[in-house]
């Protein structure tokens, strides 16, 4: 994804048939995205502005990598700037602004995603807020504000208190969570 909102998917040297490295497997213009997950070999799912989002619909897109085709997500949220897919439970995960806002960490089900729900809230705008997903566990981790890092197990939200630093950039494995803190 670059600035001018231009996503491409490019085969990787090693990954690809023989000749096939470099060469553009997707390739599309879609303005005002600010983010872009594959959620399986032929779908991606992008989170917008509401400039992207112009002439109805939500700050989510999907996006057919075979057809070019995007489906706007009815949603809540006035942009979308993080995600994260849970593909073992077939959850997407998101970061946005809502319409009061508040920066929101929304969870989105159904096949095409029409069910979202508020999981946490940060009563200001915080756009350098991130998301990380434990693939072992699925628990998300948003950096939500200043008071620590949310964690979402599926059933509840708790705070992983982060002893007066501010963590900018979350990062997730198997059983680990690593953060960027701001100082």
């Amino acid at each position: 994804l670059d600035r001018t909102g231009t996503v491409r998917l490019v085969a990787l040297p090693g990954a690809a048939a023989a000749g096939d490295s470099g060469r553009p497997l997707f390739d599309a213009w879609l303005p005002g995205t600010l983010c872009v997950l594959a959620i399986s070999e032929r779908e991606l799912v992008g989170g917008r502005t509401p400039i992207g989002a112009s002439g109805g619909g939500g700050t989510l897109l999907r996006i057919n990598m075979r057809t070019g085709e995007t489906v706007a997500v009815p949603g809540s949220s006035r942009s979308t700037y993080d995600l994260a897919w849970d593909a073992a439970r077939g959850m997407l995960y998101s970061l946005g602004v809502a319409a009061a806002g508040d920066t929101v960490l929304m969870g989105h089900e159904g096949t095409g995603f029409e069910t979202e729900r508020v999981l946490a809230r940060y009563e200001d705008e915080d756009l350098s807020a991130t998301l990380a997903l434990d693939p072992a566990t699925g628990t998300v981790y948003a950096s939500l504000g200043f008071g620590g890092i949310v964690a979402w197990d599926g059933a509840s939200a708790g705070l992983i208190a982060t002893e007066g630093r501010v963590p900018r950039r979350l990062a997730a494995a198997p059983g680990v969570l690593a953060s960027v803190n701001r100082d």
